[in-house]
């Protein structure tokens, strides 16, 4: 796995992070299928295949308005698969509940194995967060590349994950 250390002032916004978004920027235009669960304000007009989602009104268009949680989980019903998903919640799950008063998004497992159906084989997940448990290699997932990008001071370190889904989390099971 590629380990990666810079510098960044903080942003609550993440992809207005100078090197969070070249991380994200260089995976981004490698796909035509982009799924982005947690909208937020940062769109890439020029990427025609962008499905973003968000809860809050007043965000830039376009975007599906109503929770994640329950918009993919339409959108596995309709079958839809994407080969890149970028999770960039609101600092953590917790604060997604704390935020927007989303009890649903404290089942992360459930959130993962959304994320797990709606994933091509093959595909990549980009976790932007705290942590790097990301979907994890009982689930078929590789590592393959971590950004730490520290803020200084007494602010958190963001850490961006990419993922490789290898196989399908069923194909692990015996």
């Amino acid at each position: 796995m590629k380990l990666t250390w810079q510098w960044a002032m903080p942003n609550k916004w993440t992809f207005q992070m100078k090197p969070i978004l070249a991380f994200v920027e260089k995976e981004l235009f490698k796909h035509t299928s982009v799924l982005i669960p947690f909208g937020g304000m940062k769109r890439w007009p020029q990427h025609p295949g962008m499905t973003y989602i968000d809860i809050e009104e007043g965000r830039p268009k376009p975007y599906l308005l109503e929770d994640c949680r329950d918009v993919m989980q339409e959108l596995t019903k309709q079958g839809k698969k994407y080969s890149l998903i970028i999770s960039d919640p609101p600092f953590s799950m917790f604060q997604a509940v704390h935020s927007y008063g989303n009890t649903k998004m404290q089942d992360i497992t459930y959130v993962w194995q959304l994320y797990d159906q709606l994933l091509l084989p093959g595909g990549i997940i980009i976790h932007c967060g705290f942590n790097s448990t990301g979907m994890g290699i009982t689930r078929g997932y590789q590592k393959q590349e971590l950004l730490v990008v520290n803020c200084g001071g007494s602010h958190n370190d963001f850490l961006i994950l990419k993922e490789k889904k290898m196989q399908s989390s069923l194909d692990n099971i015996v």
